[in-house]
């Protein structure tokens, strides 16, 4: 999936923080942060988003808490763009494992 553009906005010992542009068709698939949590903050548009198992829709000014050890993914199925500013607690690139199917 991924097709998404993404900005460092912010990085510090304890956190990462990143700005995302995700045109229609794209998303990233299930994985689970085993060390970080992650936070969205919804500018633009509309992220379906499935977290542990459940859908979900957060839109523009939604701002989602993803902890760490919870499967989930995110897309944009909608017509236009979508625009996020993604963090992760602590800092460095998000440790991950996949496997994790819908």
């Amino acid at each position: 999936m991924l097709g998404h553009t993404y900005w460092a906005k912010a990085v510090s010992e304890t956190s990462f923080a990143f700005e995302t542009l995700d045109p229609p068709g794209t998303g990233v698939p299930p994985h689970v942060h085993t060390t970080q949590d992650e936070h969205i903050h919804v500018l633009d548009g509309v992220f379906t988003l499935c977290l542990d198992g459940q859908w979900e829709k957060a839109g523009s000014g939604d701002t989602v808490l993803m902890p760490k050890g919870l499967p989930h993914a995110y897309y944009n199925k909608e017509r236009g763009d979508a625009r996020a500013l993604f963090w992760v607690s602590p800092a460095g690139w998000p440790t991950c494992s996949t496997g994790w199917t819908t």
